[in-house]
């Protein structure tokens, strides 16, 4: 079960959620679809951004693994978590694409979701390993925006 409790999969179940609630619910505001389609481009843009620089830096972006280093620039500069920001981002675009307006909860839901599964773990081993490095990014950079 560890092996596909990963942030994609609660994305997926988000999305599907979202979806849902615009078949029963559909409000498509005016402009909501290219404002949409632009925040899911800026998440994966975003997403490929900061996935670049883990790689690049060779540590994993896969949750519960230990990092071999400490990103503190590009991405990481904006956001202590831009992967998990990118996906709200998309989140949020694909309500407004899809006409789920009412699906808003779901996006703070995953957002919560997210924090308490994964980044709250992930920080206190980041902490653990990095020590005052961390705590001094952590004072400077905030964990969603």
């Amino acid at each position: 079960m560890r092996e596909i409790d990963i942030p994609p999969l609660w994305l997926a179940i988000a999305a599907a959620a979202i979806w849902g609630v615009a078949r029963v619910w559909p409000v498509m505001l005016p402009g909501a679809r290219p404002v949409g389609g632009a925040l899911i481009a800026l998440g994966l843009l975003l997403t490929a951004v900061a996935g670049g620089q883990m790689l690049w830096r060779r540590t994993s972006p896969i949750p519960r693994r230990v990092p071999r280093v400490m990103l503190d620039s590009g991405a990481f500069a904006l956001s202590r978590n831009p992967i998990y920001l990118s996906d709200a981002i998309m989140l949020t675009g694909w309500m407004l694409w899809s006409g789920g307006i009412w699906g808003a909860p779901v996006v703070a839901l995953f957002m919560l979701w997210i924090t308490r599964r994964y980044i709250l773990p992930e920080e206190a081993e980041i902490a653990r390993r990095f020590g005052p490095a961390f705590d001094t990014y952590r004072a400077k950079v905030r964990r969603w925006l």
